[in-house]
């Protein structure tokens, strides 16, 4: 007797995940090409348009099947697997399974900054941040796109601009720069970390954001971050893939073409442009409004080399580690009380290094050629 529907649908959604198992499993590489998914990052070739909302992948029969009644013949499914594409309307979402992931360092600079061997890919960044795009208007949000030369079947990439009210450019700067709030206003955000510090604001990171169910794997990247400081306090913020290590952690690596922010004063508010998830401006002025500003060092020339700094939101506790330079210098690290409130205390460790508070702001003393400090902020 034939099988029902139900118990066909049953067995191939068991197929559809015991490929996906086999894929991960496989620690096959594969080199990205061209192809553009929603976060500006570019991967496999292959690309399936569909205009249905769910996609599973069958192993048996070769073949994909994009509900709820759409077949397409895939050859060779296990050894060129195509990229998984799902929207409710005509969307082109192009992955490489890498089965990668990236050995994390406890300090990315333990002796110091280390020389930067990606600053090509980051002017590249900064010029395609800077480009001309085409505009509509979401949500009080300007929702700018970018089309992908020589890729007619690409979807543009988008970015939003608007503007923040009452907010300085050095608090909003601080929040973008701390990986460790990011989950609590990016809600694709799984995890992140540093690689390779090659300035105070220059470092090589590793991103993970959250799949779908088992629909979509989770994507990690690896790429370069750079701030690039502007006029009257204005910056740039840029983000873009570098090649990274490989390692079987059975994720999907994105190569992400540009992603960034352009923040520019405009009295006591700012102009911003974000290009990664353009609605970002309306979900990051909501967190600094309920939960407060990270704190941040005010120096604009710092000594000292930063190695690390961790914000944890929720135990309200920020740790900076540093190298101190070869001439005394005092820090000032701005304490938001929205977030630590007015009796928060700071600690230090280091020879000869001294802390105290200066109403909403910590300030470090540190001798010339202290070498390795701790600076410690904690909420009473």
């Amino acid at each position: 007797m034939a099988a029902s529907v139900e118990e066909r649908k049953r067995r191939e959604a068991k197929q559809s995940i015991a490929l996906n198992n086999a894929i991960a499993e496989s620690g096959r590489p594969s080199k990205p090409s061209a192809g553009v998914w929603a976060g500006g990052a570019t991967a496999a070739p292959r690309q399936f348009p569909c205009t249905c909302k769910y996609m599973l992948l069958y192993r048996r029969a070769r073949r994909v099947y994009i509900g709820p009644a759409y077949l397409a013949i895939v050859s060779t499914l296990l050894s060129q697997p195509p990229p998984l594409t799902a929207h409710h309307s005509t969307l082109f979402i192009s992955l490489s399974v890498y089965n990668m992931g990236v050995e994390v360092p406890s300090d990315p600079a333990p002796n110091g900054y280390v020389s930067n061997p990606h600053q090509e890919k980051i002017d590249e960044a900064l010029r395609y941040l800077r480009s001309e795009k085409q505009g509509d208007t979401k949500d009080g949000i300007i929702l700018e796109k970018k089309y992908v030369q020589g890729d007619s079947s690409a979807i543009p990439i988008v970015r939003g601009h608007g503007l923040v009210k009452d907010l300085s450019a050095q608090a909003l700067l601080s929040t973008i720069l701390q990986p460790s709030a990011r989950h609590l206003w990016d809600e694709r955000f799984a995890s992140g970390a540093l690689l390779e510090r090659y300035g105070r604001r220059t470092y090589k990171f590793y991103s993970v954001q959250k799949g779908v169910g088992w629909l979509v794997s989770e994507r990690d990247i690896v790429g370069v971050q750079h701030v690039q400081d502007g006029e009257n306090g204005a910056f740039e913020v840029v983000q873009t893939s570098v090649e990274g290590d490989p390692d079987n952690s059975g994720r999907v690596r994105a190569t992400l073409t540009c992603a960034g922010w352009s923040v520019v004063p405009r009295g006591n508010d700012l102009e911003v442009i974000v290009q990664d998830i353009p609605l970002a401006v309306v979900n990051i002025t909501n967190f600094i409004r309920n939960k407060g500003v990270p704190p941040y060092i005010t120096n604009q020339d710092l000594k000292s080399q930063l190695r690390t700094e961790v914000v944890d939101v929720e135990k309200r506790h920020h740790e900076i580690r540093l190298i101190a330079g070869d001439t005394d210098e005092e820090l000032k690290i701005a304490v938001d009380p929205k977030l630590f409130g007015g009796n928060w205390s700071v600690g230090v460790t280091g020879d000869g290094v001294a802390a105290e508070k200066d109403g909403d702001n910590a300030v470090v003393k540190v001798p010339a050629g202290t070498g390795r400090y701790e600076v410690k902020i904690d909420a009473a």
